[in-house]
């Protein structure tokens, strides 16, 4: 019996060593199969490469740096405060004037509000903007695949921390980089390092995760800008380098320039963008605009690289799709309505969300400033912020009208008037002035409406639209007023008040987030005489 087991033993034992060699050999032919495949990708990689270098050292062309495009600056309308004490309305002026005076601001115009129409007053479009379309983010020059580990060098992961999200990026032992002059040929001959394994796996990386965290082309430029800066200097001529490389690789559309001294990289946007520098390139047809968007100055003569990539595309500012950021709690906030005290809700804000936001450069679409607002509108709400909100505020808004829900939203984000500007914890969403706030003028995304103590006319517009699409399923336009900006809802029941009849038909009543305590269908009188532009919205 004893030899019968041990030869059932020895069996098994020859068994199981046969599987394990026919393991091997199939893991080692599909090993043999991916090395060839990734040499095949790696030869047309370095073939691209190389092309493009040796374009470098020719394709350089003096230009000149551009100031940057400031946003224009508009009368203030002042808002309108509806109270039965006027005295107290007064009192709320006057401070404002004060305000302003001492600020070295010139005094905003006070506005009244239209009485109610009854059967509705078709107020005049001057201008009607559709929907911004959504942009595709760029893709790779070619296909970016792991090193296989037989042939990549040593590598070691290093952590970026983006807005609370950990991204982990290969960088190999040799990972560097020196440029010995801006000489084009030096350029040319410093690239070469770009066709080594480690920077295709360091590529890679960057690109799973934008892909993984859903980064928009804003982003994912902060992370590249990050990995550059840490391995090679902030604003060195060799993290310039490596960042074009990453960049350029990703499918951006991108030019070297220098001003004999510093290399640096501008990028081509389908956004008009404010406050950042930018040069003219693609000699000689010089249409386009390049934005340095690192915050430094171009300067006056600049020389640029015209080389450039086949699948290269402009990045987009769009925020369309929601950034996985990592949930960093701010202090809670109650906000409640001075018309209804029982629609009081709290919630607690996305800190990382606010820090992106404020690193946000404001743009706009298709030679219409106007569409900055647009944009700013079509960004959904964070997943946290909604959780929090859109379950309690349902159950409030539960069984009323459309017109009563609205207008339960309207009051809501009405809120109140700080004209001392001294209440940093208030328990409405207070109204201030940008300019006396932030000294600029700085349109909310809603998030940033909810988190900061003030706010003006664009920010609440923004908000409500948010809250009236998504809660109430109705279609939302942004009017526009020289100094205001206001909305307008498309109802699907009668609905008193001004209105405005679109090219679809559709009657959008008046709903002003500025007239605090003002109903649905009021205007102010200064404005509604004058065409307004309106700016249609898409369904978050």
């Amino acid at each position: 019996m004893r030899t019968k087991q041990i030869i059932l033993l020895v069996c098994l034992l020859f068994v199981v060593v046969l599987n394990v060699r026919a393991q091997n050999r199939y893991q080692n032919a599909f090993d043999s199969i991916r090395i060839e495949r990734w040499k095949e990708f790696n030869k047309a990689r370095i073939t691209a490469l190389r092309n493009y270098s040796n374009a470098v050292r020719d394709a350089w062309r003096e230009f000149k740096g551009e100031p940057a495009l400031q946003e224009p600056e508009e009368e203030q309308v002042m808002p309108v405060l509806i109270e039965e004490n006027s005295a107290e309305t007064a009192s709320v002026w006057d401070a404002l004037k004060r305000l302003f005076k001492k600020n070295g601001k010139k005094e905003p115009r006070r506005a009244k509000v239209k009485p109610v129409m009854g059967n509705g007053e078709n107020l005049d479009v001057g201008k009607e903007i559709a929907p911004t379309p959504t942009l595709s983010q760029p893709q790779p020059q070619y296909k970016v695949d792991n090193v296989p580990q037989q042939v990549q060098r040593p590598n070691a992961y290093k952590t970026y921390n983006l807005f609370g999200l950990d991204c982990k990026i290969r960088i190999g032992d040799n990972c560097r980089v020196q440029l010995k002059s801006l000489d084009s040929n030096d350029v040319a001959d410093a690239m070469k390092e770009f066709e080594e394994p480690q920077f295709a796996n360091m590529l890679h990386d960057c690109l799973q995760e934008r892909s993984r965290h859903k980064l928009s082309d804003w982003a994912y430029y902060l992370l590249l800008q990050k990995i550059v800066d840490d391995l090679y200097g902030k604003n060195t001529n060799e993290a310039s380098l490596v960042l074009a490389f990453l960049y350029s690789q990703s499918g951006y559309k991108m030019r070297m320039v220098h001003d004999t001294k510093r290399l640096m990289m501008v990028t081509a946007c389908h956004h008009t963008i404010y406050g950042k520098e930018y040069t003219y390139a693609d000699y000689p047809n010089s249409q386009t605009p390049y934005y340095l968007l690192d915050g430094r100055k171009l300067g006056g003569t600049i020389y640029i690289c015209n080389a450039k990539w086949p699948k290269e595309s402009s990045m987009s500012m769009q925020l369309t799709a929601e950034q996985e950021f990592v949930l960093s709690k701010a202090p809670q906030r109650t906000i409640r309505s001075r018309k209804n005290p029982d629609f009081t809700f709290t919630i607690t804000s996305n800190k990382n969300y606010i820090d992106f936001f404020n690193t946000y450069p404001r743009s706009y679409i298709g030679n219409d400033y106007m569409t900055s607002w647009v944009m700013y509108a079509e960004t959904p709400l964070e997943k946290n912020l909604r959780d929090q909100l859109y379950p309690a505020m349902r159950k409030k808004l539960e069984g009323l009208s459309q017109v009563e829900a609205v207008r339960q939203l309207l009051w809501w984000i009405q809120g109140d008037l700080d004209e001392k500007m001294t209440n940093s914890t208030p328990e409405y969403i207070q109204y201030a002035y940008d300019e006396l706030v932030w000294g600029y003028d700085r349109a909310f995304f809603g998030e940033e409406t909810l988190f900061y103590p003030w706010c003006d006319c664009e920010d609440r517009a923004i908000l409500f639209s948010h809250l009236v699409r998504d809660l109430v399923g109705l279609d939302v336009a942004l009017v526009y007023y020289p100094g205001h900006l206001a909305t307008a809802v498309a109802f699907n029941e009668p609905v008193n008040g001004d209105a405005y009849i679109a090219k679809n038909g559709r009657h959008y009543t008046v709903c002003d987030p500025t007239i605090l305590g003002g109903d649905i269908g009021m205007t102010m009188d200064i404005v509604a005489d004058k065409p307004a532009t309106l700016m249609m919205l898409k369904r978050n």
